[in-house]
């Protein structure tokens, strides 16, 4: 490649770096609160539960019913004695109120008009009230308030796992972040060792050149460059990955921008992880003042209780009181109908029963497949949160312990083999060993710091982890 266009690319790379985006982890973490796929489908999920018990609540607002029938027909009669009345008039207006006690109260007004041979617009204007009352499904509202308690704890639980889910999820991001940095931080090495390879193959090839070297030690160098080469390229696919993943979970923020990180703190960070797990093992046992699912379990239990209560009236038999009164006046139109009613009205009323009993097994079937849902769905959400309550504590505290000890023995090799390369490249500048040796003790510190980032890593991401479970860890990493 000429100067000119050497110089063009250097131009070309560094014009888009300029417009590169700044990706840091308060950044991410503010945008997965608000702005992600996951916020809009954690707000749909409280909706949906916000619905239910609206619904619910919508079965008891008062309504009011307005009605009007007008008959008018030609037909002929069988006899004088049995006239066709024709027109006939009704108005009618009822203000109905449902209430959470099993009781039904209604309240109405109306007239009725009607004409035949023996007298023209007979009115008839009426003024009455009508309660319903359960006497055995929902007696007393047993039923309708623990429906409506059941809905308020279901409304509580969306709630508390929004918030949860919301934590882990920005665990989820954070987590991706630091997979970024890791890929960052190998990419520096991998590059480092690039540049070590290439002045080991100038080395080589100018050792060559004064019949040092044979060819076959010119050809393990370069292919050593390749390999570095390749590696590096790896690492590159593995940022754009990376980088692709997290476009998908913030499109509307990400999805044709070019990315980079922001400055961070690899070591500031693990010492922040090293404070909060000694904070973390200094509890023996699971500390349920850190996590919300205490609460969960709690609000899961007394769920279960209330719709197996509700579920269990399915398939009842339904008996009620009805009972009418009403006030009437009788004239020849309507406002001499209706001062007869507040002058004279007469008294009508109505008592009666309504029972209702479901025939058949299909109500007991539906109700015994619904209890086996509801105690399945409870009992396995449950056990699940149990389960992560009583193992994720030791179990994480145990982990970070171990990664800890692999740390150290990793550095301990770093450091070691550190002092091995050096002396190799003395040895190797003094013909006194071979460029494959020197090879292999490149490639032992290259991999040797590539675990110790993978492994600084996991101990972030094994934290982050946990406070998905213990959301309210109070550490100054757990944000």
């Amino acid at each position: 490649m000429n100067k000119p266009l050497k110089t063009i690319m250097c131009l070309l790379l560094l014009s888009l770096n300029s417009f590169a985006l700044n990706v840091s982890e308060e950044k991410l973490i503010e945008w997965a609160r608000s702005e992600s796929f996951n916020a809009k489908k954690l707000e749909l999920e409280k909706l949906n539960s916000q619905y239910n018990y609206n619904a619910f609540e919508d079965k008891f607002q008062a309504s009011v019913q307005a009605k009007y029938n007008y008959l008018k027909t030609k037909e002929t009669s069988f006899s004088s004695f049995a006239p066709i009345t024709s027109p006939i008039k009704e108005a009618q207006v009822i203000l109905s109120k449902p209430t959470m006690y099993g009781v039904q109260g209604s309240v109405s007004a109306g007239t009725s008009q009607v004409s035949n041979s023996f007298y023209q617009s007979g009115t008839t204007a009426k003024f009455g009230a009508a309660v319903a009352i359960d006497l055995y499904k929902d007696l007393f509202g047993k039923t309708t308030r623990a429906n409506q308690e059941s809905l308020l704890i279901k409304k509580e639980i969306a709630k508390k796992e929004s918030e949860i889910t919301t934590h882990a999820y920005i665990g989820q991001v954070r987590k991706l972040y630091w997979s970024l940095v890791a890929n960052n931080e190998s990419l520096k090495i991998a590059r480092e060792l690039l540049d070590t390879s290439k002045k080991l193959e100038k080395d080589t090839f100018d050792r060559f050149k004064n019949n040092v070297a044979d060819k076959g030690e010119l050809s393990r160098t370069r292919s050593q460059v390749e390999a570095r080469n390749g590696q590096i390229l790896l690492l590159e696919f593995e940022r754009s990955e990376l980088f692709k993943r997290l476009k998908e979970m913030f499109p509307n923020k990400l999805g044709s921008e070019n990315l980079s990180l922001s400055s961070y703190s690899l070591d500031n960070t693990i010492a922040e992880v090293l404070a909060c797990s000694a904070n973390i093992s200094s509890k023996a046992d699971a500390p349920k003042e850190y996590t919300k699912y205490d609460e969960v379990l709690a609000l899961l239990k007394q769920d279960l209780r209330l719709s197996k209560k509700v579920n269990e009236s399915y398939s009842k038999a339904d008996l009620k009181l009805v009972s009418e009164l009403n006030y009437i006046g009788k004239d020849f139109s309507h406002s001499d109908a209706i001062d007869e009613l507040k002058d004279s009205g007469r008294q009508q009323y109505a008592v009666g029963f309504q029972l209702d009993i479901p025939l058949g097994n299909a109500k007991k079937a539906t109700e015994e497949i619904r209890d086996e849902i509801i105690q399945k769905s409870n009992i396995s959400r449950y056990q699940e949160v149990e389960g992560k309550l009583a193992a994720f504590h030791s179990q994480t505290v145990n982990s970070i312990n171990v990664l800890y000890k692999v740390i150290a023995a990793q550095k301990r090799n770093s450091i070691l083999l550190d002092e091995t390369l050096k002396s190799s490249k003395k040895k190797f500048k003094q013909a006194r060993l071979s460029s494959r040796e020197l090879i292999q003790d490149e490639d032992s510190l290259l991999q040797s710091n590539l675990n110790e980032i993978n492994t600084k890593y996991n101990v972030i991401s094994t934290l982050i982890d946990y406070f998905s479970v213990f959301t309210e860890t109070p550490c100054s990493i757990n944000k």
